[in-house]
Order: C-alpha cells, then structure tokens, then sequence
C-alpha cells in the first residue's frame, strides 16, 4: 500500500514538472544532436542517468566492503577451528596429567634410605 502510495506521490509531481517545464530545447552531445525535447525530458533524462551512475558506484563500494568482510569471517572461522583444536589438545593433557597423578597415588615408590 505504501509502495502504491509512493508511485502516485511521484507520478503527480513528476506532472507537475513536466506541465511547468514545457519549453522546447536542443541538447548536443558530442556529433548527436536532439531537436525538440521539452525540457522536462532533458531534466529527468539527466537525473536518471545520475541515479544510475550513483548506483553503480554505490555497488562497487558495497561489493568491496563484502569482500572485506567475506575475508574477516574467513579469518574467524579458522581462528575458531584453532581454538577447537587447541582446547581438543588441553582436554586431552588433562586427562593424562590425572592419569599420572592417580598412577603416583596408587604405586608411591618406595623412599630408600642408605
């Protein structure tokens, strides 16, 4: 509903722009030349076609920092399998420590004396 709202908001003033703005004019470009474009086309041709550059370069900053941060979680996720591995290995020396400490308990040496 907003979304109909909007497009009717943007269809009456875009009328209202063209109604004022309905002078003849020439625009060259280069060798091409436009004859007889009222210049409500030239106005929304024009912004058209910076709305379209904007968002090109609106992507390629947006693409950028995607890969950025496509790269970081990378970098976390390895940094993360590290600590798996690390805390797999702790776990691991913690059990044989126990093991050695209840061996030391279980069969104390006897102490010699000379």
């Amino acid at each position: 509903m907003l979304g109909l709202l909007l497009t009717v908001a943007f269809g009456l003033l875009f009328a209202f722009f063209a109604t004022q703005n309905t002078a003849i004019t020439v625009v060259k470009f280069l060798p091409i030349t436009f004859f007889a474009l009222p210049l409500y086309v030239v106005v929304i041709a024009s912004m058209l076609i910076g709305l379209l550059i904007g968002s090109i370069i609106h992507m390629t900053q947006l693409f950028s920092s995607w890969s950025i941060l496509r790269g970081k979680d990378s970098t976390i996720k390895k940094s993360k399998k590290i600590e798996l591995e690390q805390q797999q290995k702790i776990r691991e020396l913690e059990l044989e420590n126990t093991k050695l400490k209840t061996q030391t308990i279980v069969s104390p040496k006897p102490l010699i004396r000379v």
